[in-house]
């Protein structure tokens, strides 16, 4: 397990990669009050995050002992990252997965229990978002998918 108590970027030219059963805990105030939500974590990618299994999933969720939706921020990859989430479980945040302009594999995740209506998100790029025919499979309240030509 691995608590994050402040933005966490994964700098360009770096890859991350996290093993199956790995479980990332995000705490639910952003100690460097930085990053697009000040008062939430984030995991930002700038370079190159894999997380992918088939089993045990790799979970993103909060660090909070009664969790909630809104806890930490979500996931993003900003222009130029690229990255796969396969077999994902990705819950409690506000926005779950933002794309913009990156090339990212999304296949199999579970994106649950999220503050609502901005789920995976998408903008630009060579990273294409789509529903069953693209293996996105996600279940959550309120998701809205926002796609943007370049």
């Amino acid at each position: 397990m691995i608590t994050v108590t402040g933005d966490l970027t994964v700098a360009a030219g770096v890859t991350l990669r996290l093993l199956p059963g790995t479980e990332v805990r995000f705490t639910s105030t952003d100690g460097q009050a930085s990053g697009v939500d000040p008062q939430r974590v984030e995991l930002i990618v700038a370079g190159a995050l894999i997380a992918e299994t088939a089993s045990p999933p790799i979970t993103f969720t909060s660090a909070a002992s009664s969790p909630a939706p809104s806890d930490w921020y979500g996931l993003r990859f900003l222009p130029g990252s690229n990255g796969t989430l396969s077999g994902t479980l990705i819950q409690y945040g506000v926005g779950g997965v933002a794309v913009d302009r990156a090339d990212v594999s999304l296949l199999g995740n579970t994106i649950r229990r999220m503050r609502g209506a901005d789920g995976p998100r998408g903008l630009g790029g060579p990273g294409g978002m789509g529903g069953p025919a693209y293996g996105i499979s996600y279940t959550l309240e309120g998701v809205s998918l926002t796609l943007q030509a370049n």
